[in-house]
């Protein structure tokens, strides 16, 4: 039976797997590969079994602790490259090589492309890769080429959305700068000191004969010019005021299209 030692990180030229180990460091050296969805812990009943082992199951990329594949991509000859590499990494010129299911296909590549690391195959649940005829590769490839443009297509779409997304916040954040500096406007120029204007004579007040020559006047001053009562008040705009009897605006504006409109004939 083979006691746990803990757990270690591989370093695979830049990513780092995460490893189980069983047994003495001094054993036979085994490298044990899991299934796919599945992690190292799956031999740990295994290690149970053996004796005299020193027994390291990785967690491939993507699975357990390992770290994912930083494009999201796995491909199935990765792993074959993470294989030989954790192997070196080790310190072994070569060992025993254990694949279960995914692992096994794993096993068999690295068997066949690089022997002098691989001492003895233990393959379970798996008798190498998995393989089509050679005349489904076209559709097998034509599938896979609409697959990776479907997936182009779907991040397209959520790259321009994040871009709308930001732009619009980006928009709000102007707005609210903008609409803050306005509000602050006002509260600074009254912190700088009284208005140039203030202690001025309020100019004399303009005045209109009504249209239709009554004793009606308009009174007309300006945004921030003192009124004839000496209250100033800035931003109302322009300020229109009738005297005590003036007419209405009707009936200003009536006056004013009878003066323009010339006197019918006598039928």
């Amino acid at each position: 039976m083979l006691s746990p030692r803990g757990e270690r990180s591989i370093d695979v030229g830049g990513a780092r797997l995460s490893a189980l180990c069983f047994g003495p460091e001094d054993g036979v050296p085994v490298l044990a590969m899991h299934g796919w969805l599945d992690n190292a812990a799956s031999f740990e009943r295994l290690a149970e079994h053996l004796s005299g082992v020193n027994l390291v199951a990785l967690d491939l990329a993507g699975h357990g602790l390992s770290e994912r594949r930083a494009d999201g991509v796995y491909v199935f000859l990765d792993y074959v490259a993470d294989a030989s590499l954790a192997i070196s990494a080790l310190g072994w010129s070569r060992c025993v090589v254990v694949g279960h299911s995914l692992g096994a296909g794993v096993a068999a590549l690295l068997a066949g492309t690089c022997p002098e690391q691989v001492a003895k195959l233990v393959l379970l649940e798996g008798l190498g890769p998995l393989t089509n005829p050679d005349e489904a590769a076209p559709k097998q490839l034509r599938e896979a080429l609409h697959a990776e443009q479907a997936a182009r297509a779907r991040r397209a779409r959520r790259l321009s959305r994040r871009r709308t997304r930001r732009a619009a916040a980006g928009e709000r954040d102007r707005h609210a700068r903008r609409l803050g500096a306005d509000l602050a406007a006002p509260r600074a120029r009254g912190a700088r000191g009284p208005s140039p204007l203030a202690g001025r004579s309020p100019p004399a007040p303009a005045f209109a004969s009504a249209p239709d020559g009554g004793a009606g006047a308009v009174f007309l001053h300006c945004s921030g010019v003192p009124d004839p009562g000496g209250a100033r008040r800035p931003g109302h705009g322009v300020r229109r005021s009738a005297a005590a009897g003036a007419p209405g605006p009707a009936r200003r504006r009536r006056a004013r299209r009878g003066a323009r409109r010339p006197p019918r004939a006598p039928r």
